[in-house]
């Protein structure tokens, strides 16, 4: 983006964030309670002596964690994208970074536009709680059928009604899940979700009927018979939102591939 002196154009920007969830109550903005959102539009308050409004692809829960979240938002300030991420990263606290920076069309829209979204829930699974993944990831003391889970994970993808995995009942229940998968690494299971989008609690609940099955507390056969059944939030539990990580949204278009 080139830099000038004028103040009458109108850019774009936007930004690819990491954080830890753990201190805030979610992205949006709240009255009284610290988020993302209200951390990051401060940030570029002090940078650009602008009041911004901030829009992302993804509102996560409170003490959800990301890794690829992208938002935009528009400034008059002629700056350089290096300066956005060395300048927001300098007032942004330590659980917030920026990871880079794109100057987009101004009909970028980083919620409409995307085509995917990969979200993981991590499940530690060992008899001792640990003290350094406790606000990364879910405790389970109990073995775990991982082929039962990914058995029963198998009958999910495809466009279908997942209200059985939702709490909630202001939204159209018809999603679209491409691929999820059960993976483990030592004693860290984690179930890998990607889909168009994805309904209030639709994640933490499917990992928690997951765990369900993996505990043998409900059969295979029968989250099947529910997740097909159309009727709204008969599985879970929803699980913690502190598993919950937001690994990369996808576009046709963004990053912007350069010019040349």
């Amino acid at each position: 983006m080139a830099n000038s002196e004028e103040h009458s154009t109108l850019y774009k920007i936007a930004l690819v964030l990491e954080y830890d969830g753990t201190r805030y109550a979610g992205f949006q903005l709240q009255p009284r309670h610290p988020t993302v959102q209200g951390a990051l539009e401060q940030a570029l308050a002090r940078l650009t002596q602008e009041v911004i409004r901030v829009h992302p692809a993804s509102r996560t829960d409170a003490g959800a964690h990301a890794w690829g979240q992208v938002i935009a938002f528009q400034s008059r300030a002629a700056r350089s994208l290096d300066s956005y991420v060395r300048g927001l990263n300098f007032h942004l606290p330590p659980d917030i970074r920026v990871q880079a920076a794109y100057q987009v069309p101004l009909a970028f829209d980083p919620k409409r536009d995307a085509y995917a979204r990969e979200y993981h829930y991590r499940v530690l699974r060992r008899a001792a709680p640990s003290a350094l993944l406790r606000w990364h990831a879910y405790h389970v003391a109990f073995a775990l059928d991982l082929e039962a889970m990914r058995a029963a994970a198998g009958s999910l993808p495809g466009s279908r009604d997942f209200a059985p995995f939702s709490g909630l009942d202001k939204w159209s229940t018809i999603r679209r899940l491409d691929r999820i998968d059960v993976t483990e690494e030592g004693d860290l299971v984690t179930i890998e979700l990607e889909g168009s989008a994805f309904l209030p609690q639709q994640v933490r609940r499917t990992a928690g009927a997951l765990l369900q099955v993996g505990m043998k507390r409900l059969a295979v056969e029968k989250f099947v018979k529910l997740a097909h059944s159309g009727q709204r939030s008969v599985l879970g539990p929803t699980l913690p939102a502190h598993g919950l990580h937001l690994i990369r949204v996808g576009y046709a278009d963004f990053p912007p591939r350069p010019e040349g």
